[in-house]
């Protein structure tokens, strides 16, 4: 008698398959999940790196150069000095700087901030070529200038060197130098009292405040806070125009000692 063996092999369901499917598909998104939220903290840690960075090469250069120069002349009330220069306009029903100049003796600092450059404001600084035809706007800059003649006006109250002279391209210097994220002046002032200076020693103490935010044009000052008219922190992440993992805006407070005259 011939005996028969059945040689047919079980293999997976349809529901098995779909199963397993599933279970791989659900994987792959956690782990596709996981790489993108560790990509958004990456970039914003990096974010907040190059504006604490930024902050810290312009608080160290301002306080070399304060530190070599005479007492300059700062208003109290606010209004220019020949030594501190701001362009005002409205923004949001306040009258704000959007740009402006320090003029130190042995240098002069230049800065635009982001109101200034996303609005193609009118007077701000910009870079002048061979030709003498304005090009690339300011963004914050260093300029050797031992005359102060980027703070001088003439009898008309208008400055005589708006833009950055082609023959002074050589020494001058961006110092938010662009990164991986365009960094931009949110604000800058410098403030002083009467009771700041010593007539012993011939110093003055200042107050410089400032902030810088991250971004690039056309985008930075929708995503953020505008506070009396200046954009000082990011939108919260529920915000529509937030840019959480790219937008990062900081303020800085630094006290500067300038003069070493001794009566």
């Amino acid at each position: 008698m011939i005996q028969q063996t059945n040689t047919h092999q079980r293999g997976f369901t349809l529901i098995e398959l779909m199963l397993a499917m599933t279970f791989i598909a659900i994987l792959l998104l956690t782990i596709a999940m996981t790489v993108i939220q560790m990509g958004t903290i990456y970039n914003r840690g990096m974010a907040i790196k190059e504006v604490n960075q930024a902050s810290r090469d312009v608080a160290d250069d301002l306080r070399r150069s304060v530190q070599a120069s005479g007492v300059f002349e700062i208003n109290p009330s606010g209004t220019d000095t020949t030594d501190f220069v701001r362009f005002m306009r409205p923004v949001n029903g306040n009258n704000v700087a959007v740009s402006g100049r320090l003029c130190l003796g042995s240098y002069s600092y230049i800065w635009n901030t982001i109101t200034a450059i996303e609005t193609n404001f009118v007077d701000r600084a910009r870079y002048l070529n061979s030709a003498g035809t304005a090009g690339d706007t300011v963004n914050f800059a260093k300029v050797a200038d031992t005359g102060k003649k980027y703070c001088a006006k003439d009898t008309n109250g208008a400055l005589l060197y708006k833009n950055i002279l082609f023959a002074d391209a050589s020494n001058t210097t961006e110092l938010l130098k662009p990164g991986d994220r365009t960094i931009r002046v949110l604000s800058f002032n410098v403030t002083t009292t009467a009771s700041a200076f010593d007539p012993t020693s011939g110093q003055r103490i200042y107050q410089v405040t400032y902030g810088f935010g991250t971004g690039t044009e056309g985008s930075v000052a929708e995503a953020m806070v505008m506070t009396n008219g200046i954009p000082t922190s990011c939108l919260p992440p529920n915000d529509p125009k937030s840019n959480f993992t790219y937008c990062n805006a900081q303020q800085f407070a630094i006290v500067l000692r300038a003069g070493n005259t001794v009566n």
